[in-house]
C-alpha cells in the first residue's frame, strides 16, 4: 500500500528502495520458515511413545526417533511440533468473576521446550507446564503421535562453564534442562554440586525421587528442596551460609524472570562475579565460556544452531546493518525535499 499511495516514498526513491527491501525480506523470511520450512529447515522425526501426566499442570512427554535420532548436550532446548493430531485449545475458567473461554488451533505450531533426558538415552524427553493454549492442548497428547522436531539449541549446560564447583538453582518448571545434566553425570565426572530445586509446595518438586537416587550415588551431589510455602524464596543469603566459598562456584539458575534477575542481583551483591552467574534465557547464540569436559580434551564451542543455517543468520545481521544505514539516508534526504 505505501508503495502504491503518493507520499513521502512517491518523492523519495531511497524510502521506496528501503520499503521494497523490508517487504521483500519478510516475504522471503516467511517463505523461509512457513511455506519451504519442511524442506529447507533441519528437522526429526519422533513418535510419542509415553505421556505421563505427573499432576493437573505437568506433563513429562517421552518420544522415540523414526530414523536419525537428536544430538544434543545436557541442558540444551529444542523446538518441537505434533502435526499429526487435531489439538486444539479450548479453556473454560472461573477465576473470581472472570469468565475466560479461549480457543483456537495450535496443531503444528513449534515451541521450544528444554530436553530433560540424557544424551544418550534411547528417548527424547521434555516436560511441559499448561501455561498457556499450546501446552493446555499437549495434555490430550497420546501414545503414537508423530512430532516433528528442531534443535538442539542453546549453551546452557555444566559442562560449558569452567568451574567444577557448580550450584544449580531451579524455579518450578525450570528444573527441566537440570534434569538432563543430573540424568548425564557419569560416575567419573568430576563435578560437585549444590542443586537447589525451589516449588510452591514441596508435592510439587516433581523426579525428586530420581533426583535423591543421583544423590545417594554420587558424593557430591547435593539437593534441596526450597518450598515457597515453608522457607520463602532462596535467597543469596542463605547460598552463602551453606554453600563453601559461594564466590568461587559457577551458579546456575533456570526460572522465571523475576527469580533470575532477583538471584542475579543478589548474588553479585554478595561477591559472585557476573561471568559465574548462568542463566537460561533461551538464546541461540553460544554465550559464555567455551565447553570444556572434565575429563575430555578441550573441544571447539557448542554449535547450537542446527536448526538455523548459517547463511539465514548473516542475512539478518547484514538486514538489520543495511535498514540502518537507509533509513537514515531516507530521513535526511526526505527532510531536505
Amino acid at each position: 500500500h505505501a508503495l502504491t499511495t503518493q507520499g513521502t516514498t512517491h518523492d523519495s526513491d531511497l524510502l521506496t528502495a528501503y520499503l521494497t527491501t523490508v517487504a521483500t525480506a519478510g516475504i522471503a523470511a516467511f517463505a523461509y520458515r512457513s511455506v519451504l520450512g519442511s524442506v529447507l529447515v533441519r528437522r526429526r522425526r519422533y513418535r510419542v511413545c509415553d505421556v505421563n501426566r505427573l499432576d493437573e499442570q505437568v506433563t513429562e512427554i517421552v518420544m522415540e526417533p523414526v530414523g536419525r535420532r537428536l544430538e544434543h548436550r545436557p541442558g540444551q532446548f529444542l523446538f518441537v511440533s505434533f502435526p499429526s493430531l487435531d489439538l486444539r485449545a479450548l479453556e473454560l475458567s472461573l477465576r473470581g468473576q472472570v469468565l475466560a473461554i479461549r480457543a483456537g488451533e495450535v496443531r503444528g505450531q513449534f515451541h521450544p521446550f528444554s530436553i530433560t533426558s540424557a544424551p544418550d538415552a534411547a528417548t527424547l524427553r521434555i516436560t511441559v507446564k499448561a501455561l498457556g493454549d499450546y501446552t493446555l492442548a499437549l495434555r490430550r497428547l497420546e501414545t503414537g503421535a508423530e512430532a516433528l522436531v528442531e534443535g538442539p539449541f542453546g549453551s546452557f549446560s555444566h559442562r560449558t562453564v569452567e568451574g567444577r564447583r557448580q550450584v544449580w538453582a531451579a524455579g518450578g518448571i525450570g528444573v527441566t534442562p537440570f534434569l538432563s545434566m543430573a540424568r548425564s553425570l557419569r560416575p567419573e565426572e568430576p563435578v560437585a554440586v549444590d542443586f537447589y530445586y525451589c516449588v510452591e509446595h514441596e508435592a510439587e518438586a516433581h523426579f525428586l525421587e530420581e533426583l535423591r537416587a543421583i544423590e545417594q550415588a554420587r558424593e557430591e551431589f547435593r539437593v534441596t528442596v526450597v518450598a515457597r510455602e515453608r522457607d520463602g524464596f532462596l535467597t543469596a543469603a542463605r547460598l552463602t551460609a551453606e554453600v563453601d566459598d559461594l564466590a568461587s562456584r559457577e551458579v546456575l539458575v533456570c526460572g522465571p524472570p523475576a527469580m533470575i534477575e532477583s538471584l542475579r542481583t543478589q548474588l553479585a551483591d554478595a561477591g559472585v562475579a557476573p561471568a559465574r552467574f548462568h542463566a537460561e534465557e533461551f538464546s541461540f547464540a553460544n554465550v559464555g565460556h567455551s565447553s570444556v569436559d572434565a575429563d575430555e580434551r578441550p573441544r571447539p564451542p557448542l554449535e547450537p544452531r542446527r536448526g538455523l543455517s548459517d547463511g539465514q543468520l548473516i542475512a539478518v545481521l547484514a538486514g538489520l546493518a543495511f535498514t540502518a544505514v537507509v533509513f537514515a539516508i531516507g530521513v535526511a534526504v526526505g527532510g531536505s525535499l
